[in-house]
């Protein structure tokens, strides 16, 4: 082997760790944020723009206004535990 092929192997053994940590790291930006990507937004934040928009919006209307299949008497549980969101009415309203 000669050394030009020992450099190339060697980089491509860097580029192979390399890609390994980038998707590990995609992975656990998309748990943290429960998305896919960059480009969406987590049910967290969909849900604290919506409440904000609508103050008083109750679970069940957050789970048929959000996309996809969302539970949102858990995301309620978990916006509230978080002290994001309190009792408004009969629904929510992000904290103040």
């Amino acid at each position: 082997m000669t050394q030009l092929d020992q450099a190339v192997a060697m980089i491509d053994r860097h580029l192979d760790a390399a890609r390994d940590e980038m998707s590990r790291l995609e992975q656990a930006r998309s748990h943290l944020t429960g998305g896919t990507g960059p480009a969406r937004p987590s049910r967290h934040a969909q849900a604290l723009q919506l409440i904000h928009a609508r103050p008083g919006i109750t679970a069940a209307e957050l789970s048929r206004e959000l996309p996809g299949k969302t539970y949102g008497y858990t995301l309620v549980k978990r916006l509230r535990t978080a002290g994001d969101i309190e009792p408004c009415d009969r629904g929510w309203r992000v904290a103040s």
